[in-house]
């Protein structure tokens, strides 16, 4: 596991690092969000009225959903609990159900 102290790093290499990058994506998403809006508002019947007749992407997106169903989870965690030395499998197990949750609750 990688542990690096904030004081080894310096506070201007963690913003330029990840706080800006991140400033400058929010900025740059003000700036471009109208131009979008305007072009999906667009092109998104068209989309949608093509959409209908495919079989393919539907299928590709059913195979997706069942992808990230809880017992397609469940199935990875357990095959990382049996491949995985038992702490890093437990911590994968603990991390990922702590994010499953917070992003269930937000």
């Amino acid at each position: 596991m990688i542990y690096v102290d904030l004081q080894e790093v310096g506070l201007f290499e963690v913003f330029k690092g990840v706080i800006a990058p991140l400033l400058i994506v929010f900025l740059l998403e003000l700036a471009y969000r109208d131009i979008l809006m305007e072009i999906s508002k667009d092109s998104v019947p068209d989309l949608q009225d093509n959409f209908s007749d495919a079989d393919g992407p539907k299928d590709f997106l059913e195979v997706v959903v069942v992808a990230g169903s809880m017992k397609a989870l469940l199935l990875i965690m357990c095959v990382a609990f049996v491949c995985m030395d038992k702490a890093s499998a437990m911590y994968l197990w603990s991390s990922t159900y702590c994010v499953y949750f917070l992003a269930n609750i937000l």
